[in-house]
């Protein structure tokens, strides 16, 4: 591995280990209220990137649609090589990442214990857009790879 890749992983791993621990944080001192604040800051910057033209979400019809978006927009920089979403009913879906480049060492070197991984954070985010409706943030499975998370509604 070329060390500039091995530097980027290493960053990666970082930017991870940070975002864990703010969530952990926030978790702890403001509850899951706190979470929508974060979930909102995330679809706005999500939408800055949009303005670059390097990602079509604003006109998607449904949160589907924006998922499908966003999951382009990673494979094309060949972050990931597949996210999914599976709808198990109308308020409730499963968010699979596969082949993500950070996987390795972030899921290795970082504690995932209790942690929402960054692409279902974004995911969540769209859902609140698309739903209308706050996402709950739940911890992800971390394998090797990759993650899976469970997106819901709250119920407040």
């Amino acid at each position: 591995m070329s060390e500039l890749i091995s530097s980027v992983l290493d960053v990666g791993a970082l930017y991870h280990d940070l975002l864990f621990s703010y969530q952990r944080a926030q978790r702890l001192y403001h509850g899951q209220r706190g979470d929508n604040y974060v979930l909102q800051s995330t679809l706005n910057f999500l939408l800055r990137i949009e303005e670059q033209g390097r990602i079509d979400i604003e006109k998607s019809r449904s949160f589907e649609e924006a998922v499908s978006k966003f999951a382009d927009f990673l494979k094309k920089g060949k972050i990931i090589k597949s996210l999914t979403l599976q709808e198990l009913d109308p308020d409730q879906y499963t968010l699979r990442v596969e082949g993500c480049i950070f996987a390795g060492k972030v899921h290795k070197l970082v504690n995932t214990k209790d942690v929402t991984c960054p692409y279902a954070m974004v995911a969540m985010s769209l859902y609140n857009k698309f739903k209308g409706k706050p996402a709950i943030e739940r911890e992800s499975l971390y394998f090797e790879g990759g993650t899976q998370t469970t997106i819901e509604t709250t119920s407040f």
